[in-house]
């Protein structure tokens, strides 16, 4: 059986493996003298230290406060075991940082059993969530992160709870939960400029998520002008979550550009070309405002969406119906006109696409995104090698591509999205 004497101080404190600290404190012969005659108690072993420091010709008495120390025992003969909060919140964080996050859950679990009292448990609790999310247990980290809440709400790390529980939601693609989560963490008036744009973004995936198109626009809107309000007042951390916000509103448009009809009554085809072109403005003008946050992810991702709209475009044209006005002859110009211009539209997706390879390949970013769009170059060869014999109209067969793309999900997301341990 193994024997635990713990020997109380007060918190504060600095890390310091548990058996100096004894030292420091009251001598480490004394310390153990005491603990293996078995008679060994707290009070006894801090009376010595008491009685040591009470020597006239030692000097003035200084008081050093110090997290409570555990000492374990085995069998005679084992090594001594001791170890305090301060200790294990470094062993834990050592896990982390070499990825082993069921051991770090260990000892974050170790120490707020160990130390229910220590002022170490709101964030071994908040890390132990954190090493939770990297093994993908996204329940348990939410458990975590509602203990910090529920028991510690003026902890520092509680704000971060707050925004890891819609987070984990969102993985979990529980999205009404995680909107839910997530809108009371924007409640908050101690959110910073990056942990407000993150907020708000996540709001609005959650909203389209669930295809509430008009509150998802709304949250990614506001996030965005949030974000343009304060940006010379405060440096945000990263742009991720403004490209986010950013991308997802040009891909709002891309998505109304895909419902856009195209009818053939001869007043109604100019109008619905008009709203299309509009449309397909709004998308590709929303996608290059997102690049230009030069977010890796995010402006890889909308570059390939980029040229997928141009492709797209070239699809829908393909099949437009002829004006019902045209006599046989003008229907053979309008059909040379437009595979003019539908060779332009293909020409123009191969170059953004094109820039997309070449300007990832330059800054070293390696993803889906840019594997599709080197898979894309492919394809749009190809149909450029076709264009004069492929035939225009409603019947037209449409070219074989590969399903319209969707923006990035969560599980998706890099890993840098997940929030650095916290330390003290």
């Amino acid at each position: 059986m193994k024997r635990v004497i713990v020997i109380p101080g007060s918190r504060g404190s600095k890390p310091a493996t548990a058996l100096q600290r004894i030292g420091r404190a009251a001598g480490l012969s004394m310390a153990l003298g005491v603990l293996l005659s078995g008679s060994g108690c707290a009070h006894t072993s801090r009376a010595g230290a008491s009685a040591g420091l009470s020597d006239p010709s030692a000097g003035p008495v200084t008081k050093v406060e110090m997290d409570p120390v555990q000492i374990e025992a085995g069998k005679p003969g084992d090594e001594l075991v001791a170890f305090d909060a301060p200790t294990l919140f470094e062993e834990a964080g050592e896990h982390m940082d070499g990825n082993r996050f069921s051991e770090a859950v260990e000892s974050y679990d170790r120490l707020i059993k160990s130390f229910p009292e220590s002022g170490y448990v709101p964030p071994s609790i908040f890390n132990a969530g954190l090493s939770l999310e990297a093994q993908g247990r996204f329940v348990d980290a939410v458990e975590r992160y509602r203990r910090v809440l529920d028991e510690f709400p003026a902890a520092k790390v509680a704000k971060d709870a707050s925004l890891r529980i819609g987070a984990c939601y969102a993985e979990l693609s529980r999205w009404p939960a995680s909107i839910e989560a997530l809108e009371a963490a924007a409640r908050r008036t101690d959110l910073n400029l990056s942990e407000r744009v993150e907020t708000m973004s996540r709001i609005g995936l959650g909203y389209f998520e669930i295809s509430d198109t008009v509150q998802a626009e709304r949250s990614f809107r506001e996030a965005i002008a949030y974000y343009q309000a304060h940006q010379e007042e405060e440096r945000i951390e990263s742009p991720f979550f403004v490209a986010m916000a950013q991308f997802y509103r040009a891909h709002l448009s891309h998505k109304r550009f895909r419902e856009m009809p195209l009818r053939t009554a001869q007043k109604q085809l100019p109008q619905d070309i008009e709203a299309l072109a509009k449309q397909f403005m709004a998308a590709n003008e929303g996608y290059v405002a997102a690049i230009r946050f030069k977010d890796p992810f995010w402006a890889s991702a909308a570059g390939f969406h980029i040229g997928a709209l141009y492709r797209e475009l070239y699809d829908t044209l393909v099949k437009a119906p002829v004006p019902v006005e045209l006599n046989e002859l003008e229907k053979i110009f309008y059909s040379d006109l437009l595979k003019g211009q539908l060779r332009n539209l293909l020409e123009k997706a191969q170059g953004v696409l094109q820039k997309n390879v070449e300007w990832a390949s330059r800054v070293g970013v390696k993803n889906g995104w840019v594997e599709k769009s080197s898979e894309q170059l492919e394809e749009l060869s190809r149909l450029l090698a076709a264009i004069e014999t492929q035939p225009v109209g409603p019947t037209a067969p449409t070219p074989t591509r590969e399903p319209r793309p969707e923006p990035p999900r969560p599980r998706s997301l890099p890993r840098g999205d997940t929030r650095p341990r916290t330390v003290l």
